[in-house]
């Protein structure tokens, strides 16, 4: 991710796993640029070429249950959490739970109709 007034690097932001049917939304922004409505606006253009481009069936993501504006995130780009993965990731040294999102093609669509 660029800054546009800058054109500095900011951050990364992709489809990971990509399969015929799925793939996984991460990203991970400086600090400097949180609330500013970068993260959705660059994940909404990836769901546009998961779903519209590429076909998929369905994104999912993961974020820290210790981190809940990540999922803020999320939420905003219309995903839906489906569970919790228990000490899914180390962070500082401590076993850290994972919160599962997922979108489908459908649920993209839906709320795509809906703007």
């Amino acid at each position: 991710m660029v800054y546009r007034d800058t054109n500095k690097f900011i951050g990364t932001i992709s489809l990971m796993d990509l399969t015929a049917f799925s793939a996984e939304l991460g990203y991970v922004i400086n600090r400097n640029f949180w609330g500013q409505g970068l993260v959705p606006e660059a994940a909404r253009a990836l769901l546009a070429l998961a779903f519209d481009e590429l076909n998929l069936a369905q994104v999912h993501a993961v974020h820290a249950t210790k981190n809940p504006n990540s999922g803020r995130v999320l939420e905003k780009i219309g995903m839906r959490p489906v569970g919790i993965f228990p000490n899914y990731i180390t962070h500082n040294f401590s076993p850290t739970d994972v919160k599962i999102w997922v979108i489908t093609k459908e649920q993209y669509l839906a709320n795509k109709h809906q703007k």
